[in-house]
């Protein structure tokens, strides 16, 4: 028995997008030479205005998919449409930062571009462990620009704090999640 799972992929578009977008851009950066970052840039801000175009011809009427894990409608839509204008609007605007600073590497469009996608998932998570994925997946990447300027030595003490925090914060969501299941005998938000 096959299935089609096609509709199952259809609202989360956008994020897979800009993951395979963010992947490309990866292997991109990796090949090309250290000072043609412009391009990387400018292909990070153009993956950004192209999903944000998608969330926004998206249909608007609730769906549900991967089991309901995954929900989209109107207020996902807007939240989404917003983050992304606005990681738009900061990595343009850092592109004079990174030169000033000689912190212009092709990692930190790649790295800026996951950090969006992770609160894109944040957005339609529709349970717990969506949620924490989302928060793991902007939390990584976050830890990693933070830690970019590596000859500042506040750069790596700024990192390294974030990053306890971050693990000790970790625990304690695991934990209160753990405690809701253990009340509710469920994860999914509506459920709770």
């Amino acid at each position: 028995m096959t299935t089609n799972l096609l509709p199952e992929f259809v609202p989360g578009m956008p994020e897979i997008f800009l993951l395979i977008f963010s992947l490309a851009l990866l292997m991109i950066g990796a090949f090309r030479s250290r000072q043609d970052t412009d391009f990387v840039i400018n292909c990070g801000l153009l993956a950004l205005g192209l999903t944000a175009v998608m969330t926004m011809l998206s249909p608007d009427h609730q769906q549900l998919s991967f089991h309901g894990m995954f929900v989209t409608n109107k207020f996902t839509q807007l939240a989404k449409v917003m983050i992304l204008l606005a990681s738009t609007l900061v990595l343009y605007a850092t592109k004079d930062h990174l030169e000033q600073y000689k912190l212009k590497r092709f990692e930190y469009p790649v790295l800026f571009m996951l950090c969006t996608l992770g609160m894109m998932c944040m957005v339609s998570a529709n349970d717990l462990l969506g949620l924490f994925v989302g928060l793991e997946m902007q939390s990584l990447s976050l830890y990693v620009l933070v830690a970019m300027a590596r000859q500042q030595g506040y750069s790596t003490e700024a990192a390294l704090k974030y990053f306890v925090l971050g693990a000790l914060a970790t625990t304690f969501i695991l934990y209160g999640s753990s405690l809701i299941y253990g009340f509710a005998g469920t994860i999914e938000f509506p459920g709770i």
